[in-house]
């Protein structure tokens, strides 16, 4: 049995649909993301100094409690200024976590409260 061809404006037509859908989405997609650049490398800087910060910050928490004790902490309690400095870190990760959670552009007032 002969191989039907389809004619070639068909095969045209759909050639044209596939690169209109194919340009639509590229443009779409990399519009926005070209927009967010700024952004994004703001964040990523501000991320790195943040992590950088608290791991001094931590550093400063272990040395502090290691030297500053009179040595009370120094056999079987030298897990106490990790365990310590590990919680500070808990505290400062859930805070930072609570102020990304936020949205500040909503309202906090309610609708109709009127204040």
């Amino acid at each position: 049995m002969p191989r039907v061809r389809p004619p070639a404006e068909l095969t045209e037509e759909l050639n044209d649909i596939w690169r209109l859908v194919v340009g639509y989405t590229k443009q779409e997609a990399t519009a926005p993301l070209r927009g967010i650049g700024p952004f994004m490398r703001y964040g990523a800087v501000g991320m790195l100094c943040f992590a950088v910060g608290t791991l001094f910050g931590t550093l400063a928490i272990v040395r502090l409690l290691q030297t500053q004790t009179g040595g009370w902490l120094d056999d079987y309690l030298s897990f106490v200024p990790y365990l310590t400095a590990t919680i500070a870190c808990g505290i400062v990760g859930a805070l930072a976590a609570r102020s990304v959670a936020r949205t500040p552009w909503k309202s906090e007032q309610k609708e109709g409260d009127g204040k």
